[in-house]
């Protein structure tokens, strides 16, 4: 009874950690999470996990810990994001349950548009989606498909990026997925910025934007406010090569140092430092 008991805990601290993460209370997700990483026991929890219904709760290390690192990295933290990441994507090698290694290498590669140069990105979508699609989890499969169209849009191929993330997005609906619509649709824009269609990335953000007050997911709301001024400014700036003469500050360049102002508000009520 105690072990079980034990087992529901873990499981009721990484849901609530989860829920935490993305309602961007980030320091209170990790507050479950280190909890989970504490309470776990190896050889006391293993064999009573594998009879919860989430596949991922089998060995908690490595969703918490791969949390973790998404954690470390909203709150500044970049190079330990990248070794907590290592070290998870490891253990789960090493479990050899393929639900946790897909799991790792979903989480391993959407860290890396942030902290590793985009080859890498490219590297690990590549192994992402092979793995993924080889073990039967269509919905892993289909975000590493988006993540593959956000690194070819940073490589200079802004149509086929644009293309595959827009491709992923639908796939991704189709699975019944609701979580995660807000971050493919941050990369769909970023991808349509990088193709100067300025106008098309801002009507996304705006789709996201509505989404978050819709789903409570505010996880990435202060990184869809920074994106939208920097738009708004890339905007104005295409505008006025083709104008022969300067103009006083714009309604636009104005929204666009809103935009920053909220995103430095939500940051700092996130406590996530590293978009301030």
């Amino acid at each position: 009874v105690e072990q079980g008991h034990s087992g529901s805990l873990l499981g009721g601290h990484r849901t609530v950690g989860f829920s935490h993460v993305y309602a961007g209370r980030f320091a209170a997700a990790q507050d479950h999470f280190d909890r989970v990483l504490i309470l776990y026991d190896t050889e006391q929890h293993r064999s009573s996990l594998h009879a919860l219904v989430s596949p991922d709760m089998v060995d908690p290390r490595v969703v918490c810990g791969a949390y973790t690192a998404q954690l470390l990295w909203f709150r500044g933290y970049a190079d330990q994001a990248r070794t907590q990441m290592e070290e998870v994507y490891t253990l789960a090698q090493n479990l050899a349950q393929p639900y946790l290694v897909a799991t790792a290498l979903n989480l391993r590669t959407m860290l890396a548009t942030a902290v590793e140069p985009v080859g890498v990105v490219a590297r690990y979508a590549v192994e992402h989606i092979e793995y993924a699609t080889q073990q039967g989890f269509p919905h892993w499969a289909t975000l590493g498909m988006v993540l593959q169209g956000w690194a070819l849009a940073r490589q200079g191929q802004t149509a086929r990026g644009v293309e595959q993330i827009t491709q992923g997005l639908a796939a991704w609906r189709d699975t019944g997925m609701h979580l995660g619509q807000t971050y493919i649709l941050l990369l769909l824009a970023e991808a349509y910025g990088r193709d100067e269609q300025e106008e098309e990335g801002l009507q996304i953000l705006a789709k996201a934007l509505a989404l978050v007050e819709h789903t409570g997911e505010y996880f990435n709301q202060a990184e869809l406010y920074r994106f939208k001024g920097e738009l708004m400014l890339q905007r104005t700036s295409q505008k006025s090569k083709i104008e022969t003469r300067p103009r006083p500050l714009t309604l636009s360049s104005q929204e666009a140092e809103a935009c920053f102002l909220k995103a430095i508000e939500i940051a700092q009520q996130q406590q996530a430092k590293l978009l301030e």
